[in-house]
C-alpha cells in the first residue's frame, strides 16, 4: 500500500496449479482491497462487508492504525478456520506489520538523509555561485563609475568591452544555473525505450 493506494500485488498459490492472477486480482477483488484500506477494516469472503468476494481480506496495521498492507486468503468453503489457525494467523499479521513498519521507517531514513544532502549541496552551490557573481558584478560596477568620470574614446571603448566581457559570462553563469535547477527539480523516472544501437552508431557517426 502507498498512499492509500494499491502499490504491488504478491501472490502465492500453496497448491502451484490454480491460476490466481486470473482468479483473484481481477478489478472486482482489487474492489474490495480498496474499500479494506479506505475503511482499515476486513471485508470479503465470510464476512458482513462484500461477502461476494473470492478472498478474505485482512488489513495490515501499523501502531498508528495505518494500512500497511492488504492479506488475502482463498479460504475453502467446507473447512472453517480452527483457533489454532487464526491465532497462528493473527501472529502471522503482527510479524508481517512489523517487518513493513520497520520497511517503511527504514526507507523514510534513507529519504531523509538524501533530502538533507541534496539540500547541503544545493546550500554550497549556491554559495559558490554567489561568490563567482560577485566577482564580475563588481568589476562592471567599477567600469560604469570609470566611465562617468572624464575618461578618453579609447578608455570608453575598453570599458566598454570589459563590461561586455564580464556580463556575458555572468550570462552563461546564470544559464548553467538555470539548466541545473531544471535537472534536479525533474524528479520523474526517465522514459526507457528500446533503440537500435547500429542506427545510432550510424547517425552519430554522419553527423559528426
Amino acid at each position: 500500500v502507498e498512499k492509500g493506494e494499491i502499490a504491488n500485488i504478491y501472490s502465492y498459490d500453496s497448491q502451484q496449479e490454480r491460476p490466481v492472477n486470473e482468479l483473484y486480482m481481477t478489478g472486482e477483488e482489487q474492489a474490495v482491497v480498496k474499500w479494506v484500506i479506505r475503511n482499515k477494516k476486513k471485508a470479503g469472503k465470510r464476512t458482513d462487508t462484500l461477502p461476494g468476494a473470492k478472498a478474505y481480506y485482512i488489513p495490515v496495521k501499523d501502531g498508528h492504525n495505518e494500512v500497511l498492507a492488504v492479506v488475502g486468503l482463498v479460504l475453502d468453503d467446507s473447512v472453517p478456520l480452527e483457533d489454532m489457525e487464526r491465532s497462528l494467523l493473527s501472529a502471522l499479521l503482527g510479524q508481517i506489520a512489523f517487518a513493513l513498519e520497520n520497511y517503511y521507517s527504514e526507507r523514510k531514513k534513507r529519504e531523509t538523509e538524501v533530502e538533507a544532502e541534496r539540500e547541503r549541496f544545493r546550500a554550497n552551490l549556491l554559495r559558490s555561485i554567489s561568490h563567482d557573481l560577485r566577482t564580475p558584478l563588481t568589476a562592471v560596477y567599477g567600469y560604469l563609475r570609470l566611465l562617468k568620470s572624464e575618461s578618453e574614446p579609447k578608455d570608453i571603448r575598453e570599458y566598454l568591452s570589459a563590461i561586455e566581457n564580464r556580463v556575458r559570462a555572468m550570462k552563461q553563469l546564470t544559464e548553467e544555473l538555470f539548466r541545473y535547477t531544471v535537472a534536479v527539480s525533474d524528479t520523474s523516472e526517465p522514459e526507457r525505450k528500446e533503440i537500435v544501437v547500429n542506427g545510432v552508431l550510424e547517425e552519430c557517426i554522419l553527423s559528426y
